[in-house]
């Protein structure tokens, strides 16, 4: 389906009030799917999620497989020491179920603690580290969703940590930067440095048996491995020694949630999403929203015009998520999830204003930001029976809190850094409550029927590049490949920031900013930077001649990762 032609009334935009999807207007395909398939960004993952499909298992199974490889061969993204959002799809039903497994504020970090520390205290070490939310997540949703046994899968995933992957050009710069940080941290030392405490090169085989064994402990124990004693013992003194509040009692309590998914629909195509905790997923739909009321599809990608509509769009929707979103027991139950007709018509008009403003002029230049500085990561996956998964999981910044649990070789978060640390702030860090996150996984649908799962990596430029990735698709009519391919551009309300990659039209983006009038300054990434994330999705495309639906990948160049079919595991 292309709706880059199509110019329907202002998107539909809706919270759903019953659970897990339960009025979406879907039905099973008419034709099965041709095969199976994962995407992620990183090809060693995604092919034990792939043979997990051909032996069987279906997307949940494949699902668990992958999130614990990403864990060993991207360290520094992700983990069980982290949390995550997760969307799935069951075929037979019809509905999307919402798991939000995100990091929880241990009870110990009270206001009190909060005024006499400063928000920089919350960044790295102990303090830093949210409760960790992946391991019961993963066994939430294994135990709805899933065919094969836990401990058929789990062992995939130990024995990439104990045999050991090649060191990508990505995970290697990720260690330079924090070369002297890990030279004093032995184990992070005994992993990621060579005898000289120099950082392991491209190629090198990087082996964690530590993580390999923890990995066999939760195929086997399940949620006994991470959060019950002895082990949480472990993570809670890891967490004590390096300055931070958390205690057992933390690890012990946590719990996943079973949230309502969120809903919009763009020129046809129907888009579900994750909503609070996460403002990612609603800034996405109120882009949309907003572009709905122009033809996009008519405009060229680096004409003045396009740019002033999205980076309008895209500021206007994180403007509203800084102020209103967050875990949702922290929200004021008035504020709504996503903006109202009226307020979406006030700034269209707003956007046609700026669009006569059009005028040439220099605007002040920032230098690049560090793409080390920030990290996530994001799987999809399609099973034969038509189940899909949308799931992206994150320890934060590269490496989260630089704390490790090192006779458990697990890498926690430092997802306390998502919260804002002042008072009246609907995102302040209150024990209990997840940091808002930006992560943005979703599912899509077209006349009754899914047709693709995506998502990315990319800390607050999540919203940004799936609001690109889907005008280009739906809007502009190009391949999913080609839609993550194409440069993109970063609006930041906070320091008026805007960044870019170099094949963007820097005359025509400099219009647009000076009529938008943010007060924007330039800032200059390379082109196809992992600044801007690294975006991994699944298009569906009907094959009527022979009766099957084929899934396509779309993998992101900026980062090292793969979409594998079941047909391609050998």
């Amino acid at each position: 389906m292309n709706g880059a032609r199509s110019r329907s009334s202002l998107v539909s935009l809706l919270v759903l009030v019953l659970p897990a999807f339960a009025n979406a207007q879907t039905h099973s395909p008419d034709h099965p799917m041709s095969q199976g398939m994962v995407v992620s960004a990183q090809k060693d993952a995604a092919a034990v999620g792939a043979a997990v499909l051909r032996d069987g298992g279906n997307a949940m199974d494949a699902a668990v497989a992958t999130s614990l490889s990403l864990g060993v061969a991207e360290p520094f993204g992700s983990g069980l020491g982290g949390g995550g959002l997760l969307l799935y799809y069951e075929a037979k039903t019809g509905r999307v179920y919402f798991l939000d497994h995100r990091e929880r504020c241990p009870a110990g970090v009270t206001p009190d603690l909060v005024r006499e520390k400063s928000g920089d205290a919350f960044r790295t070490g102990g303090l830093a580290v949210a409760v960790p939310g992946t391991g019961r997540g993963l066994i939430e949703a294994h135990k709805r969703f899933g065919s094969m046994p836990l401990s058929d899968l789990a062992p995939r995933a130990a024995k990439l940590a104990v045999d050991g992957f090649a060191a990508s050009e990505m995970l290697v710069s990720s260690i330079k930067a924090r070369q002297k940080s890990f030279a004093e941290r032995p184990a992070f030392a005994e992993i990621f440095l060579d005898e000289a405490h120099e950082p392991r090169k491209v190629g090198d085989v990087i082996r964690q048996p530590r993580l390999g064994e923890t990995i066999l402990a939760f195929g086997k124990l399940s949620d006994a491995a991470i959060y019950r004693p002895p082990y949480n013992q472990l993570i809670a003194g890891a967490v004590q020694a390096a300055g931070g509040v958390m205690t057992t009692e933390d690890i012990a309590a946590y719990k996943p949630t079973w949230r309502e998914p969120i809903q919009g629909s763009h020129r046809g195509f129907e888009i579900v999403t994750a909503g609070p905790p996460s403002g990612g997923g609603p800034q996405v739909l109120h882009s949309l929203s907003i572009l709905e009321g122009f033809p996009l599809g008519d405009l060229d990608a680096t004409e003045p015009g396009s740019y002033l509509l999205t980076i309008g769009a895209m500021a206007y929707a994180q403007q509203r998520s800084d102020k209103l979103l967050a875990d949702p027991n922290a929200m004021d139950p008035a504020a709504g999830v996503l903006p109202s007709k009226e307020e979406v018509a006030a700034q269209q008009e707003e956007l046609k204003a700026a669009l006569g403003r059009l005028a040439s002029g220099a605007l002040p230049q920032v230098p690049p930001q560090d793409d080390s500085t920030g990290n996530t990561t994001h799987f999809s996956i399609v099973d034969r029976a038509g189940n899909m998964v949308a799931w992206t999981q994150t320890i934060n910044s590269f490496f989260g809190a630089e704390v490790m649990v090192a006779e458990m070789g697990i890498i926690l978060n430092n997802e306390m850094a998502d919260f804002d640390f002042e008072e009246g702030s609907v995102n302040f860090p209150r024990p209990g409550n997840a940091p808002r996150s930006s992560m943005s996984p979703m599912l899509l649908f077209a006349d009754g029927k899914p047709v693709a799962t995506m998502g990315t990596p990319g800390g607050r430029r999540i919203p940004n590049t799936m609001t690109q990735i889907l005008v280009n698709r739906i809007d502009r009519g190009l391949t999913l490949q080609e839609s993550i391919d194409a440069s993109r551009v970063g609006a930041e309300t906070r320091t008026r920031h805007l960044s870019h990659e170099t094949g963007i039209a820097r005359e025509s983006l400099e219009k647009a900013a000076n009529a938008l009038g943010f007060g924007w300054k330039l800032q200059p990434q390379r082109e196809r930077d992992r600044f801007f994330g690294g975006a991994e999705g699944i298009w569906i495309q009907d094959d009527e001649k022979a009766g099957v639906r084929n899934p396509v990948a779309g993998s992101d160049p900026r980062r090292p990762g793969a979409g594998i079919g079941e047909n391609d595991v050998r």
